[in-house]
């Protein structure tokens, strides 16, 4: 829709997108260092590559 296109233009034209992309980064390495590591290691390995494609997704 017209608002959506005049939303986003709107984000793309201030710095929230490469705000919002700092705060994501910083909340997946908190997320990575919380896994305990006692963990094993086959999960602990999908837990981070699921962080790291969350991480680089495109809108």
């Amino acid at each position: 829709s017209e608002e959506v296109a005049r939303a986003l233009a709107l984000v793309r034209a201030s710095d929230g997108l490469d705000y919002a992309q700092e705060q994501a980064d910083a909340y997946l390495a908190r997320a990575k260092a919380a896994l305990p590591a006692s963990l094993d290691p086959r999960i602990r390995e999908t837990c981070l590559m699921a962080a790291d494609f969350i991480g680089r997704r495109e809108f």
